[in-house]
């Protein structure tokens, strides 16, 4: 994309290598809505969670966390919506937010203040960017999906799942979680 390019240059993964901050620590601060939702994650995840808002402000994009861990009945409500024409979900139990290890975002305009950038941009090749700043620090992106792209969606895989599908591995969580075992033991 030209203004992916622009914003990055033709040689992202080198620039973003430069610009990619080291992961925040537990304790650093995030805008009002994004730490409510970096909250609900797994503690493997938060830190992942927290330097990808840093690492978006550096290259002049505002990010903040707008979705993190859902319950199976919140899921199975966002599937409802999806399913009579509105944004993309998975059911309940087949979306990593249901085992605390995704969490979406959303690109914000109207101020450098992340408390008073208000205008959500829900389509934007910002986006894009993000998802290659994820990349190098070790979150995977939704954009990088093979069918049905979802661009504001960033998960930390467990390295169990390293050569899992995504359906393979959302199984595995599922088990997992009736099970009471740790996403990333």
């Amino acid at each position: 994309a030209p203004m992916h390019e622009a914003i990055v240059g033709k040689n992202p993964r080198a620039a973003i290598r430069r610009a990619a901050p080291a992961l925040a620590v537990e304790g650093s601060q995030a805008d009002s809505r994004s730490d409510k939702h970096i909250a609900t994650l797994h503690p493997r995840v938060r830190p992942y969670a927290r330097a990808l808002i840093p690492a978006a402000a550096a290259q002049g994009i505002i990010i903040k966390v707008i979705s993190g861990t859902r319950s199976y009945a919140e899921q199975a409500e966002l599937y409802r919506r999806y399913k009579a024409g509105g944004p993309l979900a998975a059911p309940p139990g087949r979306s990593n937010h249901n085992f605390g290890i995704a969490f979406d975002i959303g690109v914000f305009t109207g101020s450098t203040d992340p408390e008073k950038a208000r205008t959500y941009l829900p389509e934007s090749s910002a986006y894009d960017t993000v998802g290659a700043l994820a990349g190098s620090i070790g979150l995977s992106w939704g954009g990088n999906w093979k069918s049905k792209k979802d661009k504001p969606h960033f998960e930390l895989r467990p390295a169990w799942a390293k050569e899992l599908s995504d359906s393979a591995m959302v199984r595995r969580l599922a088990q997992r979680k009736v099970q009471g075992v740790d996403p990333f033991v």
